[in-house]
């Protein structure tokens, strides 16, 4: 049998394999070693590391080098070298590390190869150990390509500072290292530190290559400089041999679009020869990005007639641009493509641009399949989702999405945050919000990120929470426009109407100009808490920024704040000054004259409403019906009933159908209110109560009780006003027992606390009834501010029942709360009057 091939022959045959990647016969030679126990062999096992290494057979290479005894510098170097080529930079980190302990100083291109490592891991801390090696071991001054990895392995780490000293100190800079400098700038948003590196290169006379400018147009479309990229391509047009790169073309093209000059991104567009997909890619990110997605979308289909077949990020592109116009159509087709290309399996980024694209078009049950089919998820799948349900109001979803996210261990982030904390808003729902509140201290945000404070301010004040919200308010590091507002929406909203205001006028002191959301919550405040003086002041505000010719929203809430202080001639100026209306400004108008028992003006403004063709709405129904009712405009109201009955708001608003009962019960129609009622497909207690106080005022006792039972019967509960009207009937007909059972049967079964009118009509009941001295028990428990009232009424039951020791009593007590009591005389005059004419 003939004896087998050398070492130096196999070592030969190696490096042949090696530099013509023939991966079967290295592998063939590796049995062969194998076979005949050479592999042990210190310079052949380091030769099949190194060819191994060079065609990527890390797993069996490594194998290899464990069973050398004596492994070379070439071949830890060689290992290193490989994982870093096979993106497995923390074996390679580790391979360096123990390499150091066997050799002092390793080679130039390990060095290289672990700062690479370095950046891709971002470890900076190892990288500067390896900077003071380099350093010690003088390596930089012949290498000026160490220096170009360690600018890049800094710029990667975001230690930019560093990256800066590296480069200053190189002894020698070639356009390498000013483009590594120029992409680290760029890379990190700061176009302008680019853009001045490049200015500096050409200074110092060196030439930039095709990379330079692809980097530098980068940074003139992130710093927005029209002036400087014009420069640049001028530049490049004069070299002329790199006119026809397709890199430095999609950047020209990237770049004129980014800075707002799209005809001349088209027109370097169109003059290329040659258009791949990542000129094409580069025309439709562009216009995407421009806010032309239509335009973009007709560029993806003309690359395909051209037979150009988009990429990864074309797709990704196209399907922002349909997303922003709502194509939904164009963008279900490319989601065909997608699952035929099967690109869904792999590119989590793609997949991302699927869900946000259905999300964005409000088909939030296909983004929920797409995104449950994905195979890979990251925080931007996460938050696509959980955007598309928060922009489009479905706030339990966003909350379950967020509880999922935690139960799958994914790590919420500033959007997903901002988001829920939002829907926690929107719900009310203030535990939720508490727990988020929680983790986001956890997590340090509530400091650091200026929207998720706001969003806490927001979600607390939406909910109520009102000394919660100021709180974490006070703790902002700035205080915006947005906080502020959120802030007097809060207490707008929750009717702290002087709270409200006082953060407007601080807002104005820290030098905030109010915007048309803040006016519209301060107006809203004003006409809630009654503040006349402030009304002018919000009023010249609103003129002074011309609010009232272009916002309508602004000119209706003016007309509703001083319809809601009373000031209707002021309302009428305001409503007649408006350049146009709509149904809101009408009735605004009207439920102002409504509220202030003015019922003529709110029917002749309702009758000029038809006349000028506007269709009322519920709200504006609701309010002419109050004004019906507060005059007894009783046709006038069967005419608006008739109306309700032809357009069917009976059926959808029960706000409409209560305020109708209202108007016929206050008219003295109570069979018409009950047959109104007995048709409402809906009952609340509002329905319930205002049939109930309509039989009370006309002393209809029986009914009321007999209501009130039905009521109970059909699992309604009462309210403040229910027992209030119960209470009052039983005052009308004497019967004490059962309004003294209501009283207590109030609080006691329904957990309602009486207010002062609730003990009134008991005074009241017990007085009239005679039982003078419960009556006056009952008032001294009460508070001295708002028991006068009932002392008087408690003197005119005294006149009626002629008790002068109660009336002196109950007369004393007047005169303590209230001062001015003048009124309290007359009936114990009359009583003691009575009791000289009785003798």
């Amino acid at each position: 049998m003939p004896p087998g091939p050398s070492l130096e022959r196999l070592a030969v045959i190696l490096r042949t394999c090696n530099k013509e990647k023939g991966l079967p016969l290295t592998l063939r030679i590796f049995a062969y070693i194998r076979s005949t126990g050479m592999d042990a062999h210190a310079s052949l096992g380091n030769h099949m590391v190194s060819s191994l290494v060079e065609l990527q057979c890390m797993c069996i290479a490594h194998k290899i080098f464990d069973r050398l005894s004596h492994p070379n510098e070439t071949s830890w170097s060689s290992l290193v070298i490989g994982y870093v080529r096979g993106k497995h930079p923390r074996q390679a980190v580790v391979i360096y590390e123990t390499f150091r302990c066997n050799y002092p100083c390793p080679s130039v291109f390990t060095f290289v190869a672990v700062l690479k490592a370095c950046a891709e891991l971002e470890n900076a801390d190892l990288g500067c150990a390896i900077h003071d090696e380099i350093i010690e071991n003088g390596l930089l001054e012949k290498n000026v390509f160490l220096g170009n990895a360690l600018i890049h392995m800094y710029f990667k780490c975001g230690a930019l500072g560093k990256a800066q000293e590296a480069f200053d100190v190189l002894p020698k800079r070639d356009v390498i290292s000013w483009t590594a400098l120029i992409t680290g700038y760029m890379d990190h948003d700061f176009g302008e530190e680019a853009l001045f590196c490049y200015e500096q290169m050409l200074r110092e006379g060196i030439s930039p290559n095709s990379v330079t400018f692809v980097c530098t147009l980068k940074a003139c479309g992130k710093a927005g400089s029209l002036e400087q990229g014009e420069k640049i391509h001028f530049e490049i047009a004069r070299r002329g041999d790199l006119a026809d790169d397709v890199a430095i073309s999609s950047a020209l093209v990237d770049m004129y679009l980014k800075v707002g000059a799209p005809e001349k991104a088209q027109e370097i567009f169109d003059k290329l020869q040659f258009r791949n997909v990542f000129a094409w890619t580069a025309l439709i990110a562009g216009f995407a990005k421009d806010g032309s997605a239509e335009k973009a979308l007709c560029f993806y289909e003309h690359m395909q007639l051209e037979g150009v077949s988009p990429n990864a990020v074309t797709y990704l592109c196209s399907l922002k641009a349909c997303g922003i116009v709502g194509d939904i159509d164009k963008g279900r087709e490319i989601h065909d493509e997608l699952i035929g290309k099967k690109i869904l399996k792999y590119d989590v980024n793609v997949g991302n641009a699927l869900v946000d694209m259905y999300a964005k078009c409000g088909y939030l049950v296909k983004a929920q399949q797409v995104f449950d089919e994905l195979p890979v998820r990251n925080i931007i799948t996460w938050n696509s989702l959980i955007t598309g349900y928060s922009d489009h109001d479905h706030g339990e979803e966003v909350l379950s999405c967020y509880k999922e996210m935690h139960h799958q261990g994914a790590i919420p982030d500033a959007v997903t945050f901002v988001c829920s904390l939002k829907a926690c808003g929107k719900l009310e729902a203030v535990d939720e919000g508490r727990e988020m509140y929680a983790e986001v201290a956890r997590r340090g945000f509530a400091e650091e990120n200026q929207a998720i404070g706001v969003a806490l301010v927001d979600m607390y004040a939406k909910c109520g929470s009102l000394v919660k919200a100021h709180e974490v308010f006070d703790k902002l590091q700035e205080r915006d426009m947005v906080a502020w507002t959120a802030l007097i929406s809060g207490y707008s909203k929750h009717e702290y109407g002087e709270e409200a205001l006082r953060c407007f006028e601080q807002m104005q002191l820290e030098g905030f100009s109010c915007d048309a959301v803040t006016l519209l919550c301060s107006l809203k405040a004003c006409g809630s808490s009654g503040a006349e003086e402030q009304a002018g002041g919000l009023h010249a505000e609103i003129a002074r920024q011309g609010l009232l010719d272009s916002d309508l929203n602004v000119g209706n809430a003016l007309i509703d704040m001083y319809s809601k202080l009373g000031l209707l001639p002021k309302a009428q100026e305001v409503f007649d000054k408006l350049p146009y209306h709509d149904v809101v400004s009408w009735t605004a108008l009207i439920a102002g004259y409504a509220k202030h028992a003015q019922g003529k003006e709110a029917l002749k403004c309702y009758e000029e409403m038809q006349l000028e063709r506007f269709s009322p709405d519920a709200a504006t129904y609701v309010c002419i019906l109050n004004a019906c009712a507060c005059i007894g405009a009783i046709e006038q109201g069967k005419e608006v009933h008739a109306q309700l009955g032809r357009n069917g708001f009976l059926e959808k608003d029960l706000n409409v159908g209560n305020a109708l009962i209202d108007m016929y019960a206050k008219c003295g129609l109570l069979e018409k209110a009950r047959e109104v009622f007995d048709n409402l497909q809906v009952r609340d207690v509002v329905s319930w109560t205002t049939l109930i106080v309509g039989y009370a005022k006309l002393g209809e006792s029986a009914d009321v009780f007999s209501i009130f039972q039905k009521m109970i019967t059909e699992g309604e509960k009462p309210d403040l006003v229910t027992f209030t009207s119960l209470m009052s009937a039983c005052s009308h007909t004497g019967l004490v027992e059962s309004g003294q059972v209501w009283y207590e049967v109030m609080s006691k079964d329904y957990g309602i606390s009486p207010t002062v009118q609730h003990l009134f009509s008991m005074v009241d009941l017990l007085s009239r009834a005679g039982y003078l001295d419960r009556a006056i028990a009952m008032v001294k428990d009460m508070q001295p501010d708002t028991n006068h009232v009932l002392w008087h009424s408690l003197l005119t039951a005294c006149q009626k029942w002629g008790n002068v020791d109660i009336a002196a009593k109950a007369f004393e007590h007047a005169m303590q709360a209230d001062e001015a009591a003048e009124a309290s005389c007359a009936p114990v005059w009359d009583i003691y009057a009575n009791r000289v004419e009785a003798f």
